[in-house]
């Protein structure tokens, strides 16, 4: 990380770097908040602006954006390997894919306690990702110096006028349900919403 973080600053300057961390994993004896937190302190070591707390791996399934249930529906419609297979196997795949994708919950602010702990370890910015659909929450969390900022990313897609929403139209909550249908859409379609938009 260090090397990274020297070599990035040569190129930018006085430009602030900015590192994501999975701060914890679901996945047995793989990354633990305890770790994180070390991490963290060593980044602030080395020049470090500001930290955003994520969590799990590719191990972890829907761990890092999570939802309800795994998005069977839009991986059979917007994947061409599944939506090209043949009937057999996509009856397996639908059939077996709910039992294979982890999805923990619970799916809004599940990184909060992880940056809480984070934040208080270290003196430069900290924010959270992960769930955030609700204005009250997220003001709250800066209000409440839980963390310095928020970032969101699949409300975005649903709603890219969200924080105008938030802040001149009274909007309380993001319209984000969090299926997760962007993210399997994403890997070879425009990014968008493609929630009631697959038959």
């Amino acid at each position: 990380i260090k090397k990274i973080f020297t070599r990035a600053k040569k190129v930018v300057g006085d430009f602030p770097l900015w590192a994501k961390i999975s701060a914890y994993s679901l996945d047995k004896g793989n990354i633990t908040l305890e770790e994180s937190v070390e991490t963290a302190r060593f980044l602030e070591k080395i020049g470090c602006g500001l930290i955003e707390v994520s969590c799990g791996t590719f191990l972890d399934g829907m761990s890092t954006a999570r939802c309800e249930k795994a998005p069977v529906q839009a991986y059979m419609h917007l994947n061409h390997r599944a939506r090209n297979a043949n009937p057999l196997a996509r009856f397996f795949i639908s059939n077996v894919m709910p039992f294979m994708v982890p999805c923990p919950k619970p799916i809004e602010n599940y990184n909060i306690e992880s940056a809480t702990k984070i934040k208080n370890s270290v003196n430069i910015p900290v924010s959270v990702v992960g769930g955030l659909r609700e204005k009250r929450v997220i003001e709250e969390l800066v209000e409440n110096n839980t963390c310095d900022l928020v970032s969101i990313s699949r409300p975005l897609i649903t709603e890219p006028n969200l924080v105008k929403r938030f802040r001149d139209e009274g909007q309380k909550r993001s319209r984000c349900i969090s299926c997760n249908f962007c993210l399997i859409g994403s890997l070879e379609q425009p990014v968008k919403c493609y929630h009631g938009r697959i038959r």
